[in-house]
């Protein structure tokens, strides 16, 4: 009787190891990424600092491009993927990845880069720029045109006022255009040219001669996107 009851106990330790271990065992919910999360889990150089006049966005297509200009630019433009630790853009897909799930579901992927992308404008203050492929018909479909211009339009950002958005042509970074402007001021209009080309360009810019060199140090891997990602 003694070995049928230590029998019995062993096959019962088997058949616990053998159960499956759930796919989802390791994932955050989408409900743990809000825009206020997003806000407070910056990298520590960005925690309590907004961006003023270097935000740089982009429309669909331009991730790579945009972020290229923003770190070679000598006026320190920003873009969302050098607001936050490497591991909040999904680089591993693996299980372990407490991402995994949200990435592998479109609709709490889209949620979670939209929260984000609201939370990187939020925190844009005085002038913020847009990188285009055609800077007179920019498409409004994505994140920039549902999410990221709203919040920038808004007047009640606690990080601060946007007064200025200007268009950068991504085929040519020299050539722009002023996209939005709060307040038309009688200044605006009488010192046109000098003032737009101060917003448009900025005093001492140098735009980079070329746009596909690495820069060393970066913190994050320029990581590759395809069409079907939110913030390609």
């Amino acid at each position: 009787m003694m070995k049928i009851s230590v029998l019995a106990s062993t096959l019962a330790g088997f058949t616990a190891v053998a159960q499956p271990v759930s796919a989802t065992a390791g994932c955050d919910p989408i409900s743990k990424y809000s825009t206020k999360w997003f806000l407070e889990n910056t990298k520590p150089e960005w925690r309590f600092t907004s961006f003023d006049s270097t935000a740089l966005f982009y429309t669909q297509g331009l991730s790579q491009r945009a972020r290229q200009f923003a770190r070679q630019a000598t006026n320190n433009k920003i873009t969302i993927w050098e607001v936050w630790p490497c591991e909040n853009y999904f680089i591993k897909m693996t299980r372990q990845n407490p991402l995994y799930c949200i990435m592998s579901d479109f609709e709490q992927e889209m949620i979670y880069f939209e929260n984000m992308s609201r939370a990187f404008a939020m925190k844009a203050s005085r002038l913020a720029s847009v990188m285009h492929r055609d800077i007179e018909n920019p498409p409004m479909s994505s994140i920039w045109g549902r999410v990221e211009l709203p919040v920038l339009q808004a007047d009640n950002n606690p990080w601060g006022t946007v007064d200025y958005i200007t268009a950068i042509d991504a085929e040519d970074v020299q050539r722009r255009k002023l996209e939005w402007v709060r307040y038309f001021s009688a200044n605006l209009y009488e010192n046109a040219d000098s003032i737009l080309q101060k917003i448009l360009h900025g005093r001492d810019e140098q735009v980079p001669s070329s746009l596909g060199k690495r820069v060393e140090g970066e913190a994050c891997p320029m990581i590759t996107i395809d069409d079907n990602h939110p913030l390609w």
